[in-house]
C-alpha cells in the first residue's frame, strides 16, 4: 500500500511538471522489457524510457529468480489496487467467484500474444506500444482527467474493469491481461 501511495504521487508530481519526479514509463520494469531491443541493437532507449526502467527490469528478474513471483504480489502497485477493490468486494459480495479451469485457462492464455504484440511491436516500431492501453498509464494520468479521457480511453476503460472485476474475481488484469506477469512466469517456473 505504501508503495502504491508513494508511485501515485511521483505521478502525480511528475504531472505538475516537477522535472525531477520521472514518467511513469521511467518506473516501471516493462518498460525496460519492450526497449530490450532498441538498447541492445541500436544503442537508443524508446521515447520516455530511462536507465532506471532497465535497473528495475533487472532487479525484478533477480528477486523472481530468487524468490518466486514475489513482484506480482508484493511490489506491482496495480496488484495492490486490485487488491484494495477485491477487499471492498469481499465486503459487498462475500466470497470471490471461482471460474472453472477450463475458462480461467483460456482467459489466461491471452497474456501470451499480449506479451509478444506489445514487446516485439516496440522493438520493431521504436515506440511504446502498450501504453494507450495501459491501465498503469491511465491510472498514472487520473489527476488529469481530460488527458486520461483523450489520450487514454482503453487504458482507463481497462482500469475500471480490472478494479471492478477485483471485486468478483482476484485480480483480473494480472491474471487474464499483464504482460509482465507472463514474462515473469517463464523466469519463475513453479
Amino acid at each position: 500500500g505504501g508503495l502504491l501511495g508513494y508511485i501515485s504521487y511521483v505521478g502525480y508530481m511528475h504531472l505538475q511538471h516537477q522535472t525531477v519526479y520521472p514518467p511513469v514509463d521511467a518506473i516501471c520494469p516493462f518498460g525496460g522489457l519492450a526497449s530490450l531491443y532498441s538498447l541492445v541493437f541500436h544503442g537508443e532507449y524508446l521515447q520516455r524510457i530511462f536507465i532506471s526502467s532497465f535497473i528495475l527490469l533487472g532487479i525484478t528478474v533477480v528477486m523472481v529468480a530468487v524468490s518466486g513471483r514475489s513482484f506480482c504480489g508484493w511490489i506491482c502497485p496495480l496488484g495492490t489496487l486490485q487488491g484494495i477493490f477485491a477487499g471492498v468486494g469481499r465486503r459487498l459480495f462475500g466470497r470471490k467467484q471461482r471460474l472453472d479451469m477450463t475458462r480461467d485457462g483460456r482467459w489466461r492464455r491471452l497474456r501470451w500474444p499480449i506479451l509478444v504484440v506489445f514487446t516485439v511491436g516496440a522493438w520493431y516500431g521504436g515506440k511504446l506500444l502498450i501504453r494507450p492501453y495501459d491501465p498503469w498509464v491511465a491510472w498514472m494520468h487520473i489527476w488529469e482527467p481530460m488527458e486520461v479521457l483523450e489520450e487514454f480511453p482503453i487504458g482507463l476503460a481497462v482500469l475500471v474493469l480490472s478494479l471492478l472485476g477485483g471485486m468478483l474475481v482476484a485480480r483480473p488484469f494480472c491474471r487474464y491481461l499483464c504482460p509482465m506477469g507472463i514474462f515473469l512466469s517463464l523466469i519463475h517456473i513453479s
